[in-house]
């Protein structure tokens, strides 16, 4: 029997995926004619999409080079 797998994606793709949860709400309920509501919304966006550049740029540049390593050695 196999020893179980740690799941090194899960935990943080479902943080990203609540951050983009919270924001899609946000801006779904901002009144955008609010000067202050809006410039908060606006940020929350910019905010969730520097995360997800980040993280993108991070699984590239240190992830995904050594899933394929190991995909390399397995296969």
């Amino acid at each position: 029997m196999n020893a179980p797998r740690h799941d090194i994606y899960n935990p943080v793709h479902k943080a990203i995926r609540a951050n983009l949860f919270a924001t899609a709400t946000q801006l779904a309920s901002c009144n955008f004619a609010d000067p202050h509501e809006r410039a908060q919304a606006l940020e929350a966006a910019r905010t969730s999409l520097r995360l997800l550049d980040e993280h993108a740029a991070l699984e590239d540049e240190f992830l995904i080079p050594k899933v394929s390593d190991a995909s390399a050695d397995v296969g």
